[in-house]
């Protein structure tokens, strides 16, 4: 395949079976400035397994291989193991991100769907995965939301054969919709727990049509609709001892922040810091949301921050 496409290429295998996957990192890492140098990781996902449960396995492992976390990452769910989480620990250090390219098993050839291997193919991307959404497939993004409002108005279909490969990746996002610059409804998630396509098409829907702040989207008002969408990334837990150790580990206008303590939830997006410039105003507002007094503070009180990449209609 390679030779194919670059006849004069040398093309240098590396063996490594059971080899600290560190080894692997520290190899990318020594000729990745290199610009002559290209890095072809080579591995099968699972392995004869039936294909429903080869699919639940390979999916869990695009997960691990998609968000860096490598922990357990074992060979029986690649047989390159190995390469595969040097790669992954390479990108995570070093500020990039593994995009999906295809993941699929051998029963899409064969139609045998008895004993399975998996395949998925990823490529490395410089920053991350919302970055690269942004960069590549803002109009996706926006295209996405509009045609899951227009179904819940019935005026129009939804196909979803057309979209890329990276939709498949699970991603949390959250929908605002305006209308002449006000507030017509905003739904999101924090956690990403299902595909950006379903998130993406969920969260527009009940942005539209669920929002119990206003009544549903009528068909008149879809064509003032201005739509932005915000992806997130993984919440990170914030170790605090005092709300004001929390403030001085909190930065206006890049942190998103959301705060639980027992059934009290909410979260404010990064956007809110143009309402909210003060971290201690901030932090009561969000409070407040949640349901908590403004001054509240307890042993149990948790706080997550996460960065947003916006995409604007």
């Amino acid at each position: 395949f390679i030779k194919y496409f670059f006849k004069q290429a040398r093309i240098i295998p590396i063996l490594y079976g059971c080899e600290n996957y560190k080894n692997i990192t520290k190899l990318i890492e020594k000729y990745w400035h290199d610009e002559k140098t290209a890095f072809i990781i080579s591995s099968d996902l699972s392995h004869f397994y039936p294909e429903r449960e080869a699919c639940k396995l390979d999916r869990y492992t695009a997960q691990m291989i998609e968000t860096g976390n490598i922990q357990n990452f074992d060979s029986e769910q690649a047989c390159g193991a190995v390469g595969i989480c040097g790669i992954t620990n390479f990108a995570a250090l070093n500020g990039f991100t593994l995009i999906r390219a295809g993941l699929t098993n051998s029963a899409a050839r064969t139609g045998d769907s008895s004993r399975v291997v998996g395949y998925g193919s990823w490529f490395l991307c410089e920053g991350t995965f919302a970055d690269y959404i942004k960069a590549f497939y803002s109009d996706y993004v926006i295209d996405i939301c509009k045609k899951s409002i227009m179904s819940g108005l019935q005026i129009g279909d939804f196909e979803i054969n057309t979209y890329p490969c990276a939709f498949e990746e699970a991603c949390a996002t959250f929908v605002t919709l305006e209308i002449k610059g006000e507030l017509r409804g905003c739904i999101g998630s924090v956690i990403p727990y299902r595909s950006l396509m379903k998130d993406l098409m969920e969260n527009a829907h009940s942005a539209a049509f669920k929002d119990l702040r206003f009544e549903p989207l009528s068909q008149e008002e879809f064509d003032n609709l201005s739509i932005k969408v915000s992806i997130l990334s993984q919440p990170e837990r914030i170790i605090f001892e005092s709300e004001d150790e929390l403030l001085n580990k909190i930065t206006p206008y890049k942190d998103g922040i959301i705060i639980r303590d027992g059934n009290f939830q909410a979260v404010y997006l990064p956007s809110v810091w143009a309402q909210l410039p003060d971290k201690q105003d901030f932090m009561r507002s969000l409070k407040l949301k949640a349901g908590m007094s403004e001054d509240y503070f307890s042993e149990t009180f948790q706080a997550f921050k996460f960065k947003a990449v916006e995409i604007t209609q």
